[in-house]
């Protein structure tokens, strides 16, 4: 008689973007929403279906504690931008915003959160406070991501020289921002 040892499949990374896109715009009253990376894929599921049956809550702008109904990312320019998300498990987030000047979604902007090779688009609730984050200091933002990453923080080329990474942006890009 053999026994078969069942594996629990890890949660996946759309998983969890969307459980902490749902953590922050639903009430999570009575629910465990901590180290949601170390949830199996059923576990996500089922946290995914029990927060989308719940109400959704306003949104605070991180420092001042003020609500806002649309993110403010009017003077926010396209760029990479690393900041620490409240309830992420990671220390540190990192996020491009990309505003296409041309085409048919020229006007629009558009937040991907930064995951490895991979990128996942960043809506609802989660954007606005995510915007509300970078809107709060966008230099120091976009810095952060330079020095975090070694990568301009504008163009997103490699940093090579020492200044620039210690500044998180190269020299040409530091002459236009």
């Amino acid at each position: 008689m053999s026994t078969t040892t069942r594996t629990l499949a890890p949660i996946t990374p759309r998983q969890l973007s969307w459980l902490q896109t749902l953590v922050v715009e639903r009430d999570t009253t009575g629910l465990v929403t901590e180290a949601l990376d170390r949830f199996t894929a059923r576990q996500a599921h089922t946290l995914i279906d029990t927060l989308l049956a719940r109400p959704r809550v306003a949104v605070l702008a991180p420092t001042t504690g003020a609500l806002f109904d649309v993110a403010p990312d009017a003077d926010i320019p396209a760029g990479y931008y690393a900041v620490s998300v409240p309830g992420d498990t990671q220390a540190v987030a990192f996020f491009q915003l990309d505003r296409p000047t041309e085409g048919r979604w020229a006007g629009r902007t558009f937040l991907s959160q930064l995951a490895s090779d991979e990128r996942y688009s960043v809506r609802g609730a989660r954007r606005d406070v995510v915007m509300a984050l970078i809107a709060e200091d966008i230099h120091e933002a976009g810095f952060r991501f330079g020095r975090e990453i070694g990568r301009c923080c504008r163009c997103h080329r490699t940093l090579t020289d020492e200044s620039s990474r210690a500044a998180g942006i190269g020299p040409d890009c530091a002459g236009r921002f």
